[in-house]
């Protein structure tokens, strides 16, 4: 469940948070993209937290509103957006769901400004594939991944990759 349905969504919410502001320190993003949002749990507190000009989720799913936060009920890629760009792109337990992870990433590149960063958490599964542990399989993820085909993925859609940090099984 997203950010907002519980104690342990919120929690996760909050490290999501926390990445944020990692990634852009003592910068201020004026342009704001989240894909697959679940809720504007995450964007009420990145609004707080930065002010931005914009701030749109890209989701079917969210069923809650948020002053300031532009909500497209669909899925990324979205006409919606054709040209626009955003110097902040979030996709938190995304990128695993997707039916093609390059198409998807380069569909990003064309919605990100110059210099403009990406921040994707998604599950790391490096561990379990290596043990044969075959219950990772069993959730509904479409892409399994590792750290040498995140570092491959990114490269192959053009970003280059500052920071790939692995915690509890997850990739940011």
């Amino acid at each position: 469940l997203p950010p907002g349905a519980s104690e342990w969504a919120n929690s996760l919410g909050e490290r999501r948070v926390r990445a944020v502001e990692k990634v852009v320190a003592n910068g201020r993003p004026t342009n704001i993209l989240e894909i697959g949002a679940g809720s504007t749990w995450i964007a009420r507190r990145l609004r707080e937290r930065y002010s931005p000009e914009i701030y749109v989720i890209v989701d079917p799913s969210v069923r809650d509103s948020a002053e300031g936060v532009e909500v497209i009920l669909d899925y990324f890629p979205n006409p919606q957006l054709a040209r626009r760009r955003f110097d902040l792109v979030l996709g938190f337990s995304v990128l695993e769901h997707v039916p093609g992870p390059l198409n998807f990433l380069c569909n990003i590149r064309r919605q990100l400004a110059t210099n403009g960063k990406v921040i994707l958490i998604y599950p790391d599964c490096e561990r379990q594939l290596r043990r044969g542990d075959l219950n990772v399989l069993v959730h509904e993820h479409l892409s399994y991944f590792t750290e040498v085909s995140s570092r491959w993925l990114a490269s192959a859609a053009g970003f280059d990759v500052l920071s790939l940090t692995r915690e509890n099984d997850t990739f940011t």
